[in-house]
C-alpha cells in the first residue's frame, strides 16, 4: 500500500486527488526547505570570513595608547580578553547554528525518503 492509499484507509474514504496534491505539495515543502538551508549555511559560513578576520584584529591590533601605565594597561588587558572571548563565543554559536541546519537537511531528506519509497506502487 503507497502512502496516498495509506492515508486514505485512515480517511476511511477520503477524497483522492486532494492527498495526492497534498503529498506533491510535502514533498516539494522539504526540497525547498533543504535549499533553504543550504544558503543558510553558506551565509553562515560567509560570516565566518568576517568573524575571523574580526578575531585577527582584536588579537593583533593593540591599542598602545591603554599600554602607558599599570593602571590603565590592567583595565585594557580585561578588555582585550573580553572582546576575543566574545568573537570566539560568535564562532561557537554559529558552528552550532550550522550543525542545527545540518541535521534540519538529514531530517527533511528523510522524510522525504520515507515518504517516497511509502508511496511507490506495491
Amino acid at each position: 500500500m503507497n502512502f496516498v492509499q495509506k492515508v486514505l484507509e485512515h480517511l476511511k474514504g477520503g477524497d483522492e486527488a486532494k492527498v495526492n496534491r497534498f503529498f506533491k505539495r510535502v514533498i516539494k515543502y522539504l526540497d525547498d526547505q533543504v535549499e533553504i538551508r543550504k544558503r543558510e549555511i553558506e551565509d553562515i559560513n560567509d560570516k565566518f570570513i568576517d568573524i575571523r578576520d574580526r578575531e585577527n584584529d582584536a588579537i593583533y591590533n593593540l591599542d598602545v595608547e591603554e599600554l602607558k601605565s599599570v593602571d590603565t594597561t590592567k583595565e585594557y588587558i580585561k578588555k582585550y580578553v573580553d572582546n576575543i572571548v566574545e568573537i570566539k563565543r560568535e564562532i561557537t554559536e554559529e558552528k552550532e547554528e550550522i550543525k542545527i541546519k545540518e541535521q534540519e537537511i538529514v531530517y527533511f531528506s528523510e522524510l522525504k525518503a520515507k515518504l517516497v519509497e511509502d508511496n511507490k506502487e506495491k
